[in-house]
């Protein structure tokens, strides 16, 4: 039985055939399969249709033809590759690039983000910046700061194959430590005449009270005459993740004060530190809301006027846009102001009281608009039987919040001074089903005042930004000469990769205290206080805010818009 690409022939020698094997396959039934018919080998008509069904294909589809094309990929190479590819125009076997390369030898991914998104892959031990990512062969352009690619923002709805080669391959780059990662768009004529594919999928997290979409839609066509072909897809992905944290932001170390044990401390014993401890900084519990929006398209173009001659035209754009509202309440410790501190045997402190403690209300935009487009030209041309002429051009350009978008605007509200209270903090059990308790909040310790509006006062404000654009311009030519077993390749490349980084804060000139003190109700001429009933949209319940932890809370934290919040200040 020959076998080829995946697709397994009838042989011509007269040998039974090997069994079929039970996956999806499509079959063109042979007279030969229609034994127990009598036959007259004396007509022709019976003869005809022998010799047609010896010449018949059963062309084996879905995983099993994809596993043995990775396979026959392999076998070919000069060098260590490993592929996934499409079981067919549309059907690629995982819903994220990285989450597919991870099924590779050698390959792991990274995660970030509020839902753990797979985001990056180390390779042999080399992580991101060791390895080149190309499109279609050719390097992709990056305005993430660094040479790693984001793959939260590929669409792999409708990519036709991914290809890891662990060895340099200097037709494609040769700038790669780990691995060279190429991942390949469907054309036309991959797959010639008509090709409609169209994917649709909803998604809900336990907290939300709506189903998100994820779409895709590709068509494809080829003339009559396989001169001509046009394909085009469009993919929008949409995640929304509603995250609830309680944390402890830093252990750092120092020295206690062997008073600072007891309730009392004068300044004169306050000045002997001799017990070595940690303590944390800072504590406060966030509902953190993110809402991920990605939109891919291509467009691929190709022209065929002669059996030897191929052009094609081809555009990617990808655009992620990320929306993240947060909404805490922090508590801000120092060292030596602490008082009551039990210490556990590692040094920790695990139970203390902290004398003036402000307590502040923050509310924060943060948003990341991640934008790529590639347009290449490729023409592809069998100069004779043997010799093969290939060459290449790309644009790429990427844009991180392009325009006038602020990728981070912060508003801290709250009260201390005079309001400020005798807080204590409690670690009650281990970390892995509770977390720490404070007691004794509020306004001058009165509990029920926690989130009494007449004493809340403006703070700090804190606006951060970083816009980047990588541009990329590159040419690849190249010769290939194929005689019998000897294969001759000659070429080369050239690529121009321009990045520009600005970043903006206003920590840079100090801006973000201009307005912070909390105002007169916590004793302070620095600060605006009371602000305006309608900056408080709402608030948070903390409630029940870990299930299945133990542990207390304050009773919610507000819902406000720093935006506005600026606003009415300026």
């Amino acid at each position: 039985m020959a076998q080829d690409q995946g697709n397994l022939q009838n042989s011509t020698t007269g040998q039974p055939a090997a069994p079929q094997p039970a996956v999806p396959a499509t079959a063109k039934t042979t007279s030969a399969a229609e034994a127990g018919r009598p036959q007259d080998a004396a007509t022709a008509q019976d003869e005809s249709q022998g010799n047609t069904a010896q010449n018949d294909d059963i062309v084996v589809v879905g995983l099993r033809g994809s596993l043995q094309r990775n396979l026959d990929i392999k076998r070919t190479s000069s060098g260590v590759v490993d592929v996934i590819s499409a079981e067919d125009i549309g059907k690629f076997p995982d819903s994220n690039v990285a989450a597919s390369l991870q099924r590779l030898p050698g390959v792991s991914i990274q995660r970030s983000g509020s839902r753990g998104e797979p985001t990056g892959i180390t390779v042999r031990g080399f992580g991101g910046d060791f390895n080149t990512t190309l499109y279609d062969g050719r390097r992709i352009s990056t305005a993430t700061g660094g040479r790693q690619i984001d793959f939260s923002t590929v669409g792999v709805d409708f990519i036709g194959q991914l290809s890891v080669l662990k060895t340099p391959d200097v037709s494609l780059s040769a700038s790669s430590i780990g691995a060279t990662v190429n991942i390949q768009f469907p054309n036309p004529f991959d797959h010639p005449g008509f090709r409609l594919a169209a994917t649709a999928s909803g998604s809900i997290q336990d907290r939300a009270d709506k189903i998100v979409p994820t779409a895709g839609l590709l068509i494809s066509s080829t003339t009559a005459d396989d001169r001509f072909g046009i394909l085009a897809d469009v993919i929008y992905t949409r995640r929304d993740t509603d995250t609830n944290r309680v944390y402890v932001s830093g252990w750092p170390g120092g020295n206690y004060a062997p008073c600072q044990l007891t309730a009392n401390c004068t300044a004169a014993q306050a000045g002997s530190k001799t017990i070595a401890g940690w303590f944390p900084q800072q504590y406060g519990a966030e509902q953190q809301r993110v809402e991920d929006e990605r939109v891919d398209a291509r467009i691929s173009l190709q022209y065929h006027p002669t059996d030897a001659l191929m052009v094609t035209i081809d555009n990617n754009f990808s655009r992620q846009t990320i929306d993240q509202n947060n909404y805490a309440f922090g508590v801000w410790f120092n060292q030596g102001d602490l008082r009551n501190v039990t210490l556990d045997a590692n040094g920790t402190a695990v139970d203390f009281t902290q004398a003036g403690t402000p307590t502040d209300f923050t509310a924060a935009l943060n948003k990341q608009v991640l934008q790529t487009n590639q347009t290449g030209l490729n023409v592809k041309f069998d100069a004779t039987d043997n010799l093969t002429l290939e060459g290449d051009a790309a644009y790429a350009k990427s844009w991180l919040n392009p325009g006038d978008i602020i990728g981070s605007r912060n508003g801290d509200i709250g009260y201390g001074g005079n309001l400020g209270n005798t807080l204590r903090f409690q670690v009650g059990g281990n970390s892995k089903d509770a977390f720490p308790s404070i007691s004794n909040f509020g306004p001058a310790g009165d509990s029920a005042r926690w989130a009494d509006q007449s004493v809340i006062g403006s703070h700090v404000t804190v606006n951060q930004t970083q816009h980047n654009t990588d541009e990329l311009m590159q040419f690849r030519g190249n010769a290939t000469w194929k005689q019998d077993n000897l294969t001759l390749k000659a070429g080369g490349q050239y690529y121009q990769d321009t990045f520009n980084f600005r970043n903006q804060s206003t920590f840079t000139n100090n801006f973000w205290q201009a307005y912070a003190g909390y105002g007169a109700p916590s004793g302070r001429t620095s600060g605006i206080s009371p602000l305006p009933g309608d900056l408080f949209q709402g608030n948070v319940s903390l409630n029940n805010f870990i299930p299945g932890f133990n542990g207390s809370l304050p009773p919610s934290v507000f819902i406000f818009d720093p935006v506005a919040y600026q606003n009415y200040l300026t």
